[in-house]
């Protein structure tokens, strides 16, 4: 009997599911749940291991298309209209002490039609000089030669004033397959003036342009308009003018008004000065973004003559932006929150900051 018993009791705990007794019950229940919990902690590291992978793959996929892009100037269109912008806000007028004396259409009408000659070109120099200009600089070679009489007139005023003259040159370069030969003024000219480069380099869309300080050429180096204009004695640098100087402020003469002596003494003296064409169809014109119409290239050398005068310009291009948001990617792929405030906060004083 105690055996059928015994047989039956166990029968009993084996449908009711206590088999081991009541401690081993208690028992096997504990470590089911350890059991479960367990697997869920790995699952959980599981997947954010998976996560963090994944968004360092991001990351470095975002800096290596970002190098790429900024290599090849890929964005270089939507910062120059970013600056241009820039310009606009910090708007202000320009110094004073640069003159613009025009070669307009007023000039040309009174030349019928033509450009002024050598001889009318000596005798605005000796007129600016009269008028107490300190640097005559032109914005044109004269490199082709006119009849010996003009050629003689024009040398002997460069004569008269020695070191107050710059005439323009333009160096040798290459655009695309072609190489295009230098532009320097004659040697009669040459022997008694100084040069500056009238060269720049602009960029794609006509957004912007940027100057060289200086040049070499044929052995010596040659300062550019702008760095003549500025009497910019530092470094060699390629540089941006700072469209913030509103080339309606820069005061402008017209080149017959000049000539004439209608313009008065007070208004010239003590200025450098450069001659340009500011006729309406000439062809050296570039467009300012947000600025209506076309100005007149010797404009964009007076502004970055008054750039230069508050120093060395400095362009750090995009490294310092670059390093910046490598730098917050970083910190983002290990950080457990999914906030974008860093981001945001970053990239509005990269957009603030100069």
């Amino acid at each position: 009997m105690i055996a059928w018993f015994t047989s039956l009791a166990d029968r009993m705990r084996h449908a009711f599911g206590v088999s081991g007794g009541v401690s081993g019950g208690v028992s096997g229940g504990v470590s089911g749940q350890v059991v479960a919990e367990l697997q869920a902690e790995n699952t959980r590291s599981s997947g954010e291991g998976l996560l963090r992978r994944k968004r360092i793959k991001v990351a470095l996929a975002a800096i290596l298309i970002g190098l790429t892009s900024a290599a090849i100037d890929l964005p270089l269109p939507a910062e120059d209209f970013y600056r241009a912008m820039r310009s606009e806000v910090r708007s202000r007028p320009a110094p004073q002490d640069i003159a613009m004396i025009a070669v307009d259409d007023k000039t040309l009408n009174a030349f019928n039609g033509e450009m002024p000659t050598r001889v009318q070109e000596a005798r605005i120099i000796d007129q600016l000089a009269n008028f107490g200009v300190k640097r005559i600089t032109f914005d044109r070679a004269h490199a082709s030669a006119e009849s010996p009489a003009a050629n003689k007139a024009f040398a002997e005023a460069l004569k008269r004033h020695p070191g107050q003259v710059w005439l323009g040159v333009v160096p040798q370069f290459e655009f695309g397959f072609q190489v295009v030969d230098e532009v320097v003024p004659l040697p009669e000219f040459e022997r008694n003036a100084k040069m500056a480069a009238m060269n720049g380099r602009g960029t794609p869309f006509g957004l912007s342009v940027a100057f060289p300080t200086s040049v070499n050429l044929r052995g010596g180096k040659h300062a550019s308009l702008s760095a003549a204009l500025a009497e910019y004695t530092g470094p060699d640098r390629i540089y941006r003018p700072d469209y913030a100087f509103d080339p309606r402020t820069i005061p402008t003469f017209s080149y017959i008004d000049v000539l004439e002596g209608r313009v008065a003494k007070r208004d010239l003296d003590g200025k450098n000065a450069i001659i340009g064409e500011a006729f309406f169809n000439s062809a050296d014109v570039y467009v300012m973004p947000l600025r209506n119409g076309r100005i007149p290239g010797a404009y964009f050398h007076i502004m970055g003559a008054h750039t230069l005068k508050r120093g060395v310009p400095i362009d750090l291009m995009w490294f310092p932006a670059m390093a910046i948001a490598a730098l917050a990617i970083a910190w983002l792929v290990q950080s457990r929150t999914k906030s974008n405030a860093m981001l945001i906060v970053l990239a509005a004083g990269m957009l603030i900051v100069p």
